[in-house]
C-alpha cells in the first residue's frame, strides 16, 4: 500500500504543470489610474526580490471596471490560472464577479480592497490590507484618544466604499460616545461641498458666555467648546485642495482626519495648516524593512511607492510563500496554503488562520503637517501598539 501511494505521488508530479499560472489583473495604464501602476510595480519589484522560477505571469487590464474584471477571471479559467492577483477596487467587484470566483473556485487575493462584504461572500477572495471594520475602529479611537466629541461625516453617496466606511465609523464612533452631529454628500463640487459644510460645522456646540458675578457682559467668562472634527472619506483627485478650501474659506481650526483614501494625498501638493491624519496601511519610514523597499522602489522607478505599491509586493509575497509551502502546482492546495499564511509584510502581520482576511490586521497613523507625512504610530483595533 505505501508503495502504490508512493508511486502515485510520483506519478502527480511527473503530470503537474512545471510552473504556477498568476494572473495580475489591474486598472493599467490604458485606466489612466495612478494606483494600478502604483500597483504592478509593488508586483515587479517582488518578482524582483522573490527570485521565483517557478511562476509565470500574465496581465489583464480592468481598466477599474468589474465587467473588465469579469472578462478577465473567464481568461483566466480558460488560460489555466492557479491564481489571480487583483483586483484593487471595490468597484471592480460585483455580484456577478462573485458568482464567477464562487464557480470557478480560483483564489483572488485583493491586494487593497477593504469593504468587509466582499470577502464575506467568498472563501476564495483574500484580502492583504486591513478593512474597513479595523480601518474605522481605530479612526475612532484616536479621535476619542485626542478628546474628540464631535463630528461631520463626509462621503461619496456613488462610492460603495465611501459608504461602507462610513457607516462602519458611525458604529465605531458611537462606542466612543462621539457624536456625529451631521453627514454630508459630497458629489465632485469642492464650492458646494463648502457650502455644506458651512452649515454642518455650525451644528457643533457652540461657545457660551457664563455670567460671573461683578463682572460686566464683556468680562464674561467663556465655556470651551467640545473638541470637534470633520472626516472625509472620499477618493477625490483633488482631495489636497478640498483640505485647503475647509481650513482656509471656512477657516476652520478643528481635526480634520480621514480613512487610507487620504493616502493619494502626495507629499509637496499643498501646504495644508492644522491638524490632519489619517489612518493608512503602509508608511515608508516606518522600520528598517520598508525603508529598504522604499529605497529600491525609488531607484527601480524613479518615483516613490505607496500602500498599493506596498500591498501589492505583500500579496505577491504571500502567493509565492503558498506555492512553496503546496509543494504542487495544483490550485486548491494552494488555496489551502493560503487560508494558513502568516506573513510579517511590509505593511504589517498578515495571518489568515484559516480564514481569507486578517482580522487582526494592524494599520499605521500618519499626521500630515504643511506638506509633510509624518509616522505616528502602528496600531491595532484596540488601539495599542502592534507587535
Amino acid at each position: 500500500m505505501r508503495k502504490l501511494i508512493i508511486l502515485i505521488s510520483l506519478l502527480f508530479w511527473s503530470c503537474a504543470p512545471d510552473k504556477a499560472k498568476i494572473m495580475v489583473a489591474l486598472p493599467l495604464e490604458k485606466s489612466g489610474l495612478s494606483y494600478g501602476i502604483d500597483a504592478k510595480n509593488g508586483i515587479n519589484l517582488a518578482v524582483l526580490d522573490l527570485g521565483e522560477k517557478n511562476i509565470t505571469f500574465s496581465y489583464c487590464d480592468t481598466e477599474g471596471k468589474a465587467e473588465k474584471f469579469n472578462e478577465c477571471y473567464e481568461n483566466a479559467k480558460k488560460q489555466g490560472v492557479n491564481i489571480v492577483i487583483g483586483p484593487i477596487l471595490t468597484r471592480e467587484i460585483d455580484n456577478k464577479s462573485i458568482e464567477l470566483i464562487n464557480k470557478y473556485k480560483i483564489p483572488v487575493i485583493s491586494p487593497s480592497i477593504t469593504t468587509d462584504e466582499i470577502f464575506n461572500k467568498s472563501e476564495y477572495i483574500f484580502s492583504v490590507a486591513a478593512t474597513n471594520s479595523i480601518i474605522a475602529a481605530n479612526l475612532a479611537y484616536i479621535l476619542s484618544e485626542v478628546g474628540v466629541s464631535e463630528v461631520v461625516i463626509v462621503k461619496d453617496p456613488n462610492s460603495e466604499y465611501s459608504v461602507d466606511i462610513s457607516e462602519r465609523e458611525k458604529k465605531a464612533l458611537s462606542k466612543y460616545n462621539i457624536n456625529v452631529v451631521d453627514e454630508i454628500n459630497f458629489r465632485g463640487s469642492r464650492a458646494d461641498l463648502i457650502n455644506d459644510l458651512k452649515n454642518s460645522i455650525s451644528k457643533f456646540k457652540k461657545e457660551q458666555k457664563v455670567a460671573v458675578k461683578g463682572k460686566s457682559k464683556k468680562e464674561e467668562t467663556p465655556k470651551p467648546t467640545t473638541k470637534n472634527a470633520i472626516i472625509i472619506n472620499t477618493y477625490a483627485v483633488d482631495l489636497d485642495k478640498i483640505l485647503l478650501d475647509i481650513r482656509q474659506e471656512l477657516k476652520y481650526d478643528g481635526i480634520l482626519v480621514g480613512p487610507d483614501a487620504w493616502d493619494e494625498i502626495k507629499e509637496q501638493a499643498v501646504q495644508i495648516p492644522g491638524e490632519n491624519f489619517y489612518v493608512a496601511h503602509f508608511f515608508p519610514l516606518e522600520n528598517e524593512k520598508t525603508k529598504e523597499f522604499f529605497n529600491k522602489y525609488q531607484q527601480q522607478f524613479k518615483t516613490i511607492p505607496s500602500s498599493w505599491s506596498a500591498l501589492s509586493y505583500d500579496a505577491l509575497s504571500i502567493v509565492v510563500k503558498a506555492i512553496r509551502e503546496a509543494k504542487a502546482i495544483e490550485t486548491q492546495r494552494i488555496l489551502l496554503r493560503m487560508k494558513y499564511q502568516d506573513y510579517n509584510g511590509l505593511t504589517g502581520r498578515i495571518s489568515y488562520g484559516g480564514d481569507n482576511k486578517p482580522d487582526d490586521k494592524s494599520v499605521v497613523i500618519i499626521k500630515y503637517t504643511g506638506d509633510k507625512k509624518g509616522f505616528v504610530r502602528r496600531t491595532n483595533v484596540a488601539g495599542t501598539i502592534a507587535q
